[in-house]
């Protein structure tokens, strides 16, 4: 970005929310994820360390609230794991929550997000709302105070 002009303090986003994310190509990957968004470049080392997120955080990454859970068996735990050990490396403000159950793309983890009528009800995930909501007004403070 600064060889563009830019300061990436000034265009980034002033936070960053993760649910169960997708974040490497390397062996924790979630291969169809990188399969589908690479194509037919797939094996291209360069493409792979560009997509994989844990590879480009730095000081200029916005504060993190990431979630995920013990047993998604479809994206690995250890992506949001990689994310978190870069941001706690790079000095940036993360928030991190790991639930004991649930699979992949729970959404709320309730009733009402549940899919065919109970499947994805899980309440050891429901407080990440409230987390989130949380973390958003205290980051937005924090951001606030610091602009002052």
């Amino acid at each position: 970005m600064r060889e563009h002009g830019l300061d990436p303090i000034k265009i980034r986003p002033n936070g960053l929310m993760l649910a169960y994310p997708v974040i490497t190509s390397g062996p924790s990957a979630h291969r169809g994820s990188i399969d589908h968004l690479l194509g037919d470049m797939r094996k291209d080392p360069r493409l792979l360390d560009e997509v994989s997120v844990e590879r480009h955080v730095d000081s200029t990454t916005p504060p993190v609230f990431i979630w995920h859970t013990v047993t998604d068996d479809c994206v690995p735990v250890d992506n949001a794991m990689l994310f978190i050990q870069s941001c706690l490396a790079a000095g940036v403000n993360v928030e991190a929550h790991l639930f004991p159950r649930g699979g992949h793309g729970l959404s709320l983890g309730t009733r009402e997000t549940a899919w065919q009528g109970v499947h994805g009800i899980e309440p050891c995930v429901q407080p990440w709302p409230d987390l989130f909501a949380a973390w958003v007004r205290r980051t937005s403070r924090e951001n606030s105070e610091s602009q002052a």
